[in-house]
């Protein structure tokens, strides 16, 4: 029996470019491939662990147009449950442009319609049975209701921290799981010293604390220390959403 796993948070639709080198000023440039996915770190989360022989269920807030159709049947071809996903017509859905350069390094700017509504009611009104819950930073109100569900649950409830992590820290104190980005623990702790910031982190949170940090591997603690788990040597080709699966992987 497969794991069923709910995803609560961000989704976009990404507009990618794939530039020789970063923009650094202002001015004309001409990019030598382009696409157009599915983005947001719930949502690439949830396709990932798809990916992986698990079920998976999203939960977001979409407009109703082109756009939204387009994600959800993205979403839909990659088996993901879509029932709770909230469609309104008085918002914009979220999108993003994505510049990558030749050593997989990515630039990105995204567009969060200040009108999503934060409302929580419609998926913990209806929310299935589930294993394992996870949810990001970018829905605060989300990422409560997700931990509050699986506190009562008694399930295992993983927070995507990244920054701004603090804007979450309701989520964060009820997350059995807590896995940071180096810039959301940064956040979280107001340092640069990661080892130092997650034994902040541990003296604030309760629950299991990790820390990704690129192609420097996972920092977690256990029994009081630091350990560390390097990271595979691979050629980067392209890193937007390697964190976004790494937590598919982990949840």
């Amino acid at each position: 029996m497969s794991t069923k796993i709910i995803y609560i948070g961000v989704v976009t639709h990404d507009i990618v470019i794939f530039v020789d080198e970063m923009p650094a000023r202002g001015g004309k440039f001409r990019a030598h491939a382009a696409e157009m996915v599915g983005g947001g770190m719930a949502a690439n989360a949830a396709v990932a662990v798809t990916r992986l022989v698990s079920d998976a269920s999203f939960i977001a807030r979409l407009d109703d147009d082109g756009i939204s159709g387009q994600i959800i049947r993205d979403l839909k071809n990659s088996n993901v449950d879509c029932e709770l996903v909230c469609q309104s017509p008085d918002i914009r859905s979220s999108f993003s442009s994505v510049y990558i350069d030749e050593d997989g390094g990515r630039q990105m700017v995204n567009f969060r319609d200040p009108e999503l509504s934060s409302s929580t009611e419609w998926p913990t009104d209806a929310l299935p049975e589930f294993d394992v819950i996870l949810t990001d930073p970018r829905w605060p109100e989300g990422a409560l209701a997700a931990m509050r569900a699986a506190k009562r649950g008694i399930n295992p409830g993983v927070l995507d921290a990244e920054a701004p992590a603090l804007e979450s820290k309701d989520a964060l104190h009820l997350s059995s799981n807590v896995a940071f980005s180096a810039d959301g623990l940064r956040d979280h702790a107001s340092t640069d010293d990661l080892s130092c910031a997650l034994e902040i982190a541990e003296s604030r949170l309760e629950g299991f604390l990790a820390v990704t940090n690129r192609n420097a591997g996972v920092y977690w603690r256990e029994d009081g220390e630091t350990k560390h788990t390097p990271a595979f040597e691979i050629k980067s080709i392209d890193t937007l959403g390697a964190g976004d699966v790494w937590h598919a992987a982990f949840a």
